[in-house]
């Protein structure tokens, strides 16, 4: 395996860190390989399909930040004595040079700061989601960002928080933390699974079996206000706090924005809703399917049919700087139309294009993984996740391989571990990155599972066919989607009103395979 692949998979680990590069262009289908050069992309002429303008992200004037930190403790009610607690302590991380290497009273004020904040944040953002809290600068400050301290505001963080808004868009799908704290508490979307996968509903009905009698008699007084605070505070205990702590650069725990710690430019570094958009709007563009999966559509009184929905992910953006985009999960309480979930710091400290390839890439496996059940590996049944599996462990038999193929794939199986989701992972990096512009770095069996399963749109399939690697693949997927849409015009033919219009669903239905 050469030296440069050897680097891109270690790279992979922290997939945000860094732009892959090379020195050369292999056009032959041994496999992946480690050369990277990246051509100017035949659609939008850039390397790497991304533009991004300079985005105005200052306010009017600059925030006066003292006292900002005695206003938020007091709006959370903290007490006198944990408030001179968390002063001293931040006053102790000031001088810490490097927060991985904390002598013992600075982890116990590293500690102090974790415990005193979070119950902060947890009752600003209840009173938030309630609506009884007006958002003014310093609470918005607060909630988008996390800054507490002016302690911690070098120049940068002070010239870059006049209430800069471009975090509260008007986005179905993109949102801060604080707006998706609100969704909860209004009952309008359920909170997240547990860090061990326990879903919310779930851990209802645990409680109410094993409560006591006592126990039960508090859960039935329970007003509508007391729900909706305890599904916030599910939410910021479980996932907001296992997010934030993978999220986070190894060593710099605290949800606290510390400016000076986190090495990153404020300005420079902020995720918007913008950012996002254009980034997850590219990859859609390349594959077309990747937010659709099946869903019941009743045709009839007697007969339901399978429709493709489209059902992009939420991006919850959390008050923290990180350099990681986490996956958390692909929908909630086992309904197949709904969300997935990706999480984000609202200061990223890498390459957000490539971090949210490898989130989409988690995503894609996960959600196969789960919609397929105890068949996810099975070759016929399975789906991608199937056809993959089948793949990685059958690979030394597969006729379709050369020799040099199946030594690049023993070595990619090694460095990942055996690890299918993360082996599947760097394929669809390559094949974004890479196939879609005809630059084969996949052998044919990985190409031909990809592009079964997440296919280019039409018009990247107009380039690619003209390349021998791919014609004959464009050709079958081509042929399959017009007679599947023949079929589905005969059938759906009687649905059709007066005007000759379908209903929404079934009319989205074809034309998915008409992409």
């Amino acid at each position: 395996m050469s030296d440069d692949l050897l680097d891109f998979l270690d790279n992979l680990d922290d997939v945000s860190a860094g732009d892959s590069s090379g020195n050369t262009q292999s056009t032959d289908d041994s496999g992946i390989d480690g050369d990277m050069l990246l051509e100017d992309d035949p659609l939008t002429g850039s390397s790497d399909g991304t533009q991004f303008e300079q985005e105005n992200i200052n306010g009017a004037g600059t925030m006066d930040v003292s006292g900002h930190f005695q206003k938020i403790l007091d709006i959370a009610a903290i007490d006198e004595e944990k408030k001179r607690i968390l002063s001293g302590a931040i006053s102790r991380l000031k001088i810490a040079a490097d927060f991985s290497a904390l002598d013992e009273p600075g982890k116990k004020a590293l500690k102090d700061v974790n415990t005193i904040y979070t119950e902060a944040f947890k009752n600003i953002s209840l009173r938030a989601a309630s609506g009884k809290l007006t958002l003014d600068q310093n609470i918005r400050t607060f909630l988008l960002y996390g800054f507490l301290s002016e302690v911690f505001a070098g120049q940068n963080l002070k010239s870059f928080l006049p209430g800069d808004d471009s975090l509260l868009e008007n986005n179905i799908n993109i949102m801060p933390l604080a707006k998706w704290l609100k969704l909860l508490y209004k009952n309008e979307e359920y909170p997240s699974i547990s860090e061990l996968g326990v879903d919310f509903q779930k851990f209802i009905r645990e409680r109410e079996r094993t409560a006591s009698a006592k126990q039960k008699a508090d859960l039935d007084a329970m007003t509508e206000e007391d729900k909706a605070n305890e599904r916030v505070v599910y939410e910021l205990s479980n996932m907001v706090r296992a997010v934030s702590r993978l999220i986070v650069p190894s060593g710099a725990h605290s949800p606290l924005f510390l400016a000076e710690s986190s090495n990153a430019n404020p300005a420079g570094s902020l995720v918007t809703a913008k950012k996002i958009k254009t980034i997850v709007n590219e990859i859609k563009f390349y594959d077309y399917s990747i937010f659709y999966r099946e869903t019941l559509y009743k045709l009839s009184t007697t007969t339901n049919e399978f429709v493709q929905v489209e059902a992009e992910p939420y991006f919850i953006i959390l008050p923290i700087a990180g350099d990681k985009v986490f996956f958390w999960q692909e929908f909630s309480s086992n309904k197949k139309n709904s969300r997935a979930r990706i999480m984000l710091p609202v200061f990223f400290t890498g390459d957000l294009r490539k971090a949210l390839i490898s989130a989409l890439a988690k995503y894609r496996w996960e959600l196969c993984r789960s919609i397929k059940g105890n068949l996810w590996t099975d070759p016929v049944e399975g789906g991608l996740t199937g056809a993959f599996y089948d793949y990685i462990t059958c690979y030394k038999k597969n006729p379709k391989l050369s020799f040099e193929a199946k030594e690049k794939i023993e070595d990619v199986i090694k460095m990942k571990r055996k690890d299918f989701k993360r082996i599947f992972e760097l394929y669809y990096i390559y094949w974004i990155e890479f196939e879609r512009k005809g630059i084969m770095k996949l052998d044919k069996a990985a190409r031909e599972i990809l592009f079964k399963f997440c296919p280019f749109n039409k018009d990247i399939n107009k380039i690619l066919e003209k390349l021998p690697g791919y014609k004959d693949l464009v050709n079958r997927h081509k042929n399959i989607s017009l007679k599947t849409i023949e079929r589905l015009e005969a059938k759906y033919s009687k649905k059709r009103d007066e005007q000759g219009n379908l209903p929404p669903e079934l009319q989205s239905n074809i034309s998915f395979y008409s992409m």
